[in-house]
């Protein structure tokens, strides 16, 4: 855990294990996206072969590292449980994706593997954890001007003013809005999936003595936001929907933190609260009335007695407080941690295999946890740190649902379920000499049992909590004009957990069903690579590297609904690539000017754990030329210059009418396509 909230020397903020050469967390500085066009999340993740989102929403919400991770959370799919943890100053963001706007970030960290010690329960695959920029006592101002492809224009402002001698402020806002890659050509819409994302960010820190700090911080975010990306016929760039999706997102969020030093006793608080409002809509057929009634599919609502149009509305209230307190002396912590999570929503549209159209869903989760962390060392030679959590859930779901073209009152249901867990670290950190580390890691992850609440799942109303052990061996080195780092790890997984759906009625495009289901016995073992390389003060090259193997075990479901279970699984995980190599290279040209090149690579992978619809291989290539004169920096740059056309996220399902010639209830596979190529150029002054 960081001793200070200031400093000007390279540290990590997040999780419990601070220490910088732990193969594991992988830190992304500010000068690795600043001015090169990488200024939204999504572009973080293209870059970095650990990560993977499935798309679905505006920006990314469901992100996966090391192949694990969430694929969506649909009202009426379950608890909003995760296995991937995401976190801006001391605010957890999981599961939300309110946080695309990067120029405000200083570092970001990847936790890879369990980090259940660290983040609790909705981290068993890993963290991302984002720093922005912090108060200090020298005035400062920085603006940044961008415009791009697609009629895109972002602006952001930061100002860091001390108040008084012991106060000082730092402030930010970021505006973006852009008419996206995507047009509805039904609607005549050029903007049809655009973004319209504002940020503001107030940090205030007091410094009254040697003895304490207190950093207070303040988040306004509104993403008032389309969402129109999938085609019936797969060209994934021009749609035909005639009802506009939308994802908007409105959070007001605040964080405390207090750091008090009493000689070797050290005392830390950290408070935080999120209010947040997701409107998320979309045009479940993808297409229009008008259409659907030509050549091939021949629909006629006066003779079926219905439209072929199924918009899905949901509105969600997410609430989260959260408490810690953190005690260390000398090399031991403790910490206490507590939280209560409200998450209401309202959904129309036909959900649970389309026998209900109005539905109202309250979570209360409630978390309570005790840690503790030893770090023993050994003069130069190492040092052990081990860390243990104990961990209680109590989640309770109020569910209300009913079909409003039956008169009647809303079906009931209630459930409860409690969960405890374990979970812990132990890391062996060997000083080979005065460059180089060997880094070995044993850690136990959980993600915690949950509530199916589909009635169509009566009999399976819950899951168990799924347990894994991680072992990892890391070797890193910094020394001259090399940095490395190496590791391989092994993970054993018990009760994975697999989300699945079902389509019981292929009569209608969006009566789905999903749950939550244990697997048998999982595995995913890997090796990762990071290296920078610096031939000369003119050129310096990069590679990240990422071989995965993530193995899902057999399992069986009922996946037509017809009473006969089905074998699955015996292969790849979905989202996990099994190969992921990101290149660069930085040339000086003068001592002003420099060229950024860099080509990310991503191996097929599966859509999801059921079909064998897959995603193809791509590279994506990007440059950047940029020009620096004293306060002032110029950047001209391009994303993807192929244009290649890559999968984002895939469905396979009975999405035409049966009136369609030569139809039939097989399932068809689709997908939508990452942003095409775009050009820009970026104009940053700072005082």
């Amino acid at each position: 855990y960081p001793k200070e909230i200031l400093t000007k020397e390279v540290k990590i903020y997040g999780g419990l294990n601070s220490n910088i050469s732990d193969t594991r967390i992988k830190i992304i500085n500010k000068s690795e996206f600043n001015l090169n066009g990488k200024d939204s999340f999504q572009d973080i993740i293209l870059s970095n072969p650990e990560l993977n989102f499935a798309a679905g929403t505006s920006s990314p919400r469901y992100i996966q590292i090391r192949g694990l991770g969430e694929l969506s959370q649909f009202s009426g799919e379950g608890a909003p449980h995760f296995y991937v943890g995401v976190f801006l100053d001391d605010i957890n963001f999981t599961g939300i994706g309110g946080i695309s706007l990067l120029d405000d970030i200083n570092q970001i960290e990847i936790f890879k593997g369990p980090q259940s010690t660290a983040f609790g329960a909705n981290a068993m695959a890993g963290a991302i954890n984002m720093v922005s920029s912090s108060p200090n006592f020298e005035k400062s101002f920085t603006t940044k001007i961008s415009y791009n492809s697609f009629n895109t224009q972002k602006y952001s402002f930061n100002i860091n003013y001390p108040l008084t001698k012991k106060i000082s402020s730092n402030i930010s806002l970021i505006k973006n809005d852009s008419d996206g890659y995507i047009k509805n050509t039904y609607l005549h819409d050029e903007n049809s999936n655009s973004k319209d994302e504002f940020l503001t960010k107030i940090k205030l820190l007091y410094s009254p003595n040697n003895f304490s700090k207190y950093l207070f911080t303040y988040y306004y975010i509104n993403l008032d936001n389309k969402y129109d990306a999938w085609t019936v016929d797969n060209n994934g760039y021009n749609t035909l929907s005639d009802f506009q999706g939308t994802d908007n997102n409105k959070t007001k969020a605040f964080s405390l933190k207090s750091l008090f030093n009493l000689n070797q006793l050290k005392l830390s608080s950290i408070t935080s609260y999120s209010n947040n409002y997701i409107d998320y809509t979309y045009d479940g057929d993808w297409g229009n009335i008008e259409m659907w009634g030509l050549e091939p599919y021949n629909w006629d609502e006066d003779t079926e007695g219905y439209s072929w149009d199924f918009p899905d509305i949901t509105n969600r209230k997410r609430k989260l407080l959260s408490q810690e307190l953190r005690f260390s002396i000398k090399n031991l912590l403790f910490g206490l941690y507590t939280s209560k999570l409200n998450e209401k929503d309202e959904r129309t549209g036909y959900f649970f295999s389309g026998n209900w159209d109005d539905m109202k869903s309250i979570f209360n989760i409630y978390n309570t946890s005790l840690y503790t962390k030893y770090n023993y060392i050994k003069s130069n030679q190492y040092n052990i740190n081990v860390s243990l959590r104990y961990d209680s859930y109590r989640t309770i779901n109020d569910l209300y649902y009913r079909s409003s073209y039956y008169p009647g009152p809303y079906d009931y249901q209630e459930r409860r379920i409690n969960d405890y867990n374990i979970g812990w670290n132990v890391l062996f950190n060997k000083y080979l000499n005065s460059y180089s580390n060997l880094i070995i890691s044993v850690s136990k992850g959980y993600k915690t049992s949950g509530i199916n609440q589909s009635p169509n799942f009566s009999n399976n109303p819950s899951y168990k909590t799924e347990e894994s052990i991680n072992t990892e061996i890391g070797y890193f080195i910094s020394k001259n004009r090399i940095k490395l780092r190496n590791s391989i790890f092994y993970m054993h997984r018990d009760n994975p957990q697999l989300r699945l759906f079902i389509q019981n009625n292929t009569d209608f495009p969006t009566y789905f069903d999903y749950a939550t289901f244990n697997g048998s016995t999982s595995y995913t073992y890997g090796i990762e690579t990071n290296i920078s390389y610096e031939f000369s003060s003119l050129l310096t090259f990069n590679l990240s590297a990422n071989i995965l193997k993530n193995h899902i075990g057999t399992f069986y479901f009922d996946e037509d609904g017809d009473g006969n279970v089905e074998k699955f699984g015996d292969r790849s995980g979905s989202h996990s690539p099994k190969l992921g190599i990101s290149l660069g290279t930085k040339v000086t040209l003068s001592n002003n000017l420099s060229l950024n090149i860099d080509t990310n690579y991503k191996d097929e992978f599966y859509f999801d754990e059921q079909n064998d619809h897959k995603s193809k291989n791509y590279s994506l290539l990007n440059a950047s030329l940029v020009y620096n004169k004293d306060k002032f920096s110029l950047s001209l740059w391009g994303k993807n210059l192929t244009n290649e056309k890559y999968s984002i996220r895939g469905y396979s399902f009975v999405l035409e009418p049966y009136t369609a010639s030569g139809y039939t209830d097989n399932k068809s596979d689709y997908r939508s396509y990452g942003e095409k190529k775009s050009l820009g150029i970026t104009f940053q002054y700072s005082l």
